[in-house]
């Protein structure tokens, strides 16, 4: 397959067809790796789109987001809360949440 060098700005780019595209399933966005090689060829690879970092309460968690300013019961300290599950024996009283 052949394509054409075209001006983009100052640059210089190609255009991929989207046949191409749709079948390597590359997203607008994508990044693209070029690396020349010794005898002269230029291979090109599509790193997946990384997607945003959005928050702790976003997706399936957005329904703990009501909790987060409710005060914890066992301070900041975590340990307090793993000794109220344990009786004197170091054995579960009940079991941990399942988020």
């Amino acid at each position: 397959m052949e394509t054409i060098v075209i001006r983009i700005g100052n640059s210089r780019g190609i255009i991929i067809p989207s046949a191409i595209l749709k079948k390597l399933g590359v997203k607008e966005g994508a990044r693209v790796k070029l690396e020349e090689k010794e005898d002269g060829a230029l291979a090109l690879s599509f790193l997946p789109v990384e997607e945003p970092y959005t928050g702790p309460f976003t997706g399936p968690f957005a329904p703990l987001a009501q909790f987060k300013d409710m005060d914890d019961p066992w301070g900041e300290d975590p340990s307090e809360y793993v000794r109220h599950l344990r009786d004197s024996s170091g054995k579960e009283k009940r079991k941990l949440p399942e988020w």
